[in-house]
């Protein structure tokens, strides 16, 4: 394996940054499209907030030390076109935990 240079280090940080933004950008989209919610405004702000801009800082910095290749692999697990969603035991995982998450904020507006 070839050591990175500098140029192409700032260059993952910056399309990092940029992949992390169209994320956090189409998030919202993709879930109102589920839901049959044409509100997805309702959840921007909470994405371009000070998590969202952390979210950014943190990518950035994560292209920056990890490099193109390793940065392609954490954006294809996100984006749910890495190798490992097609293993069934993580898709039961993947479901359980899904399953636990809808489970906690049905308990949690209920009591509100």
């Amino acid at each position: 394996m070839q050591p990175i240079s500098f140029g192409e280090r700032i260059a993952t940080a910056f399309v990092s940054l940029i992949a992390t933004a169209i994320t956090l950008f189409a998030v919202p989209l993709i879930f109102s499209a589920i839901a049959h919610n044409g509100k997805p405004l309702l959840m921007y702000g909470w994405i371009f907030s000070k998590l969202g801009i952390l979210t950014l800082f943190l990518s950035a910095i994560a292209g920056f030390s990890l490099g193109a290749d390793r940065m392609a692999n954490v954006f294809s697990f996100f984006w749910g076109t890495h190798l490992i969603w097609e293993e069934e035991w993580f898709l039961r995982l993947t479901g359980v935990i899904v399953l636990l998450f809808v489970i906690i904020l049905f308990t949690y507006f209920i009591k509100k």
